[in-house]
């Protein structure tokens, strides 16, 4: 983990907290992402957070690694254009076990930078 955090910046995504670093420290929480949830968390807030983060990428890869509800949420924020970004989702329809895969293949490509 520590060499993976060394070549890339971590984002979360919480359905308590919306965007947050890997070194932020939240409450327990039990908060499921609705659409009530996600609409709540579409805020300035998460917008500016979001927009900062992404104006430190520059050319660099990003992957997004989130299932459809979650990615909803940066979708929504809608700082950017994605397609205009070298941009890493998951293919429509993975399932779990594909995703963990795709993680993993995403984590040694980056690592091996």
């Amino acid at each position: 983990f520590e060499l993976l955090q060394n070549k890339a910046q971590l984002i979360i995504v919480s359905a308590q907290y919306g965007l947050l670093f890997p070194d932020e420290v939240v409450d327990d929480y039990d908060t499921t992402m609705t659409p009530q949830r996600l609409s709540e968390l579409t805020n300035d807030y998460q917008r500016q957070k979001l927009g900062a983060i992404l104006n430190n990428v520059e050319d660099e890869s990003i992957y997004v690694a989130l299932p459809k509800a979650y990615r909803l949420l940066i979708e929504k924020l809608n700082v950017c254009d994605w397609s205009l970004l070298n941009t890493h989702f998951y293919a429509p329809g993975y399932g779990i076990g594909n995703q963990r895969k795709q993680i993993k293949e995403w984590v040694e490509a980056i690592t091996l930078i």
